[in-house]
């Protein structure tokens, strides 16, 4: 089964190469290296895509299988899985926002509402795709442990953070409003769901917790941008 990867180069590439790598899209991350975002049959052809890298001579600096839109529709997620999602929007240009959100080491740290969130460590990167992170959720005195790599389907506009144990997800879309003066942020998440009882109280109880959650970092995601704003000025 096809499977969607997010190549990350060190460097910026010129899109007109994007026929060397096939079907693979190019695009460019605000830190100046390069994103190769597609499909891929099997591992043959990865191992084949890896070789044209070489060829290049380009700095691989990291490989991430991605979890489309597509992928969710196919029913590569469960079937049970549990929804949440809030919405805001930011008087703010998308880019400004997004550089908070794809930012681990400062930015994103800052808008996770506490005490909910907790011990944040960063294994692998630090900005946006390829960052490998953990951290605990702790509600109702119950703490939950998270061990996710994130991904860039769409740089600048999504942002989604896939669990490596598990699966869930949670994603991050921009949506730019009024000419772009104006972002419309929505936080979204799919948690499979546990079985029997524990599973019903579950969709009982979760899309309300965490769609609370989303709604207040939303709001410190306003907040911090607006902070940066006044300090800029």
């Amino acid at each position: 089964m096809s499977t969607s990867y997010q190549i990350r180069i060190k460097g910026q590439l010129d899109p007109q190469l994007s026929a060397w790598f096939g079907d693979f899209s190019i695009s460019h991350t605000p830190d100046g290296d390069t994103l190769l975002t597609g499909l891929v049959a099997d591992q043959a052809a990865l191992h084949g895509l890896l070789a044209r890298c070489r060829d290049l001579g380009v700095t691989l600096i990291s490989i991430n299988p991605i979890l489309t839109e597509a992928k969710i529709n196919q029913g590569d997620v469960q079937m049970n899985a549990i929804h949440a999602e809030a919405s805001h929007i930011i008087n703010a240009r998308p880019e400004e926002i997004y550089a908070v959100i794809s930012d681990y080491r400062v930015g994103h740290p800052a808008i996770l509402p506490k005490p909910y969130f907790s011990e944040l460590t960063i294994e692998q990167g630090g900005q946006g795709a390829g960052t490998v992170l953990r951290f605990h959720v702790t509600i109702w005195g119950q703490k939950l442990n998270y061990h996710q790599r994130v991904s860039e389907p769409e740089p600048g506009r999504v942002l989604v953070e896939t669990d490596i144990e598990t699966g869930q997800y949670s994603q991050f879309t921009l949506e730019p409003l009024n000419g772009g003066q104006q972002t419309r942020v929505t936080i979204s998440s799919e948690t499979p769901a546990s079985p029997g009882f524990k599973g019903v109280m579950e969709r009982l109880t979760q899309p309300s917790i965490a769609g609370r959650l989303y709604k207040q970092e939303l709001r410190n995601l306003e907040d911090y941008v607006r902070n940066k704003q006044v300090k800029a000025n």
